[in-house]
């Protein structure tokens, strides 16, 4: 890849200095939350990943018949169900049923009080009437419907240029929503390193978070489409957080329905590019029912806790974005792009049999120990558009090396 590397380069500068315009490397790449061969929506809703089914025959008719979420998982003997046991046991509402309590959502992450409905896009809240007192019923049950923002179907489109003149990269994204949607999508952002003071958001309708407002932003969101496995606590254990980097619509006139999609979004930064996570919301937000005894904490702990993590309630979609310094170790980017690329083969994209793919791999690892990018030469020639992206935007990433 080092001859091809170079040439790359020549030729790009070549282009900036004749035209005296950007220099722009096109790499589209179409990530979607459908597989490329079957059109079968993949592991990209998160909240159903995290949610067990619901399970009676008649749950997704009449979830009042519904069996207790509880009675879905498998009760082995493990330090979650230990935590589980000892805080059935401990006096209500004290702070040691608190503490219980909190170890066992560190150890566990799961649902008890709530299970999906696949066919309407909905989860369902059931628990027993007086739960969290001493007098719990066991045959009467308290039930409420809602549904999160992960009920569009995204697909991004994007392109990656570099501006000699400002010295900065121009990402721009064209944002579909896919036919089989439930929701149209009014909101969208990007996973923004916490370093970056240089990144500029724009578009000619939509609303994006301004210059310094970006700044002052904390980093509070996960990596959740490159720790696609990774649920429940473990994943901001694991993750990197990033500052969110957000695109509304000003009106539901402006909203993306689906089989319809808008172009035109631009992040401008100095950072080059790497992969990143984009949270999509297509649908609302989380409204939980009044209750004149309030929601028992138990169950609120889970609609707080766990339902209402990024990675739960929007759509988690890896795009290539502004990631990384000029001063930024090669280890670091090389871990970034397995990341992505092992994503791609876990998702279609890219083929693992592949020739190309894994020289790449192997070399993005050769790098990783290394901490050399000259490291990172591939003979192989790329044989699809996919291929294509990755040699060509490693340019943009290691560009620094050559």
């Amino acid at each position: 890849m080092d001859r091809i590397l170079r040439v790359l380069l020549i030729s790009c500068w070549r282009i900036a200095d004749t035209h005296r315009s950007a220099l722009t490397l096109t790499c589209i790449l179409l990530l979607s939350m459908v597989a490329p061969m079957d059109a079968q929506r993949i592991g990209a809703v998160r909240g159903w990943k995290t949610a067990p089914d619901c399970v009676s025959e008649a749950s997704t008719r009449n979830p009042a018949e519904a069996t207790t979420v509880e009675d879905v998982h498998d009760e082995k003997a493990s330090f979650a169900q230990r935590a589980r046991d000892i805080e059935k046991d401990l006096p209500q509402g004290g702070r040691a049923q608190k503490l219980a309590q909190h170890l066992l959502r560190l150890l566990d992450g799961t649902l008890r009080f709530t299970c999906k409905d696949e066919s309407a896009g909905e989860y369902v809240v059931r628990y027993p009437i007086g739960l969290g007192t001493e007098s719990v019923s066991d045959s009467e049950f308290d039930e409420f419907r809602f549904a999160l923002s992960h009920l569009g179907q995204p697909m991004i489109a994007f392109n990656v240029g570099f501006r000699p003149a400002s010295e900065a990269y121009e990402y721009t994204y064209s944002l579909y929503n896919e036919k089989g949607a439930l929701r149209p999508i009014y909101m969208w952002f990007l996973v923004s390193p916490i370093n970056d003071d240089s990144l500029e958001l724009d578009h000619p309708l939509w609303y994006s978070d301004p210059a310094e407002l970006l700044t002052d932003l904390p980093a509070v969101a996960p990596q959740a489409a490159l720790f696609w496995d990774v649920e429940g606590p473990e994943l901001r254990r694991i993750s990197p957080l990033g500052r969110w980097a957000m695109w509304s619509a000003q009106g539901h006139d402006q909203e993306i329905q689906p089989e319809e999609h808008l172009d035109s979004f631009v992040a401008t930064s100095q950072l080059r590019p790497g992969w990143t996570t984009a949270f999509v919301a297509g649908g609302e937000y989380m409204s939980i029912p009044w209750r004149e005894d309030g929601i028992p904490e138990q169950v609120q702990i889970e609609l707080d806790g766990i339902l209402q993590r990024d990675e739960n309630k929007f759509s988690a979609v890896p795009v290539i974005g502004p990631m990384f310094r000029a001063d930024i170790p090669a280890s670091y980017i090389a871990q970034n792009w397995l990341q992505g690329v092992r994503v791609l083969i876990e998702f279609g994209y890219v083929s693992e049999q592949s020739t190309f793919v894994k020289e790449f791999l192997e070399v993005l690892e050769l790098v990783q120990v290394s901490q050399d990018p000259k490291q990172l030469i591939v003979e192989s020639a790329p044989s699809n558009r996919y291929e294509i992206l990755l040699e060509e935007i490693v340019v943009m990433a290691f560009g620094n090396a050559y």
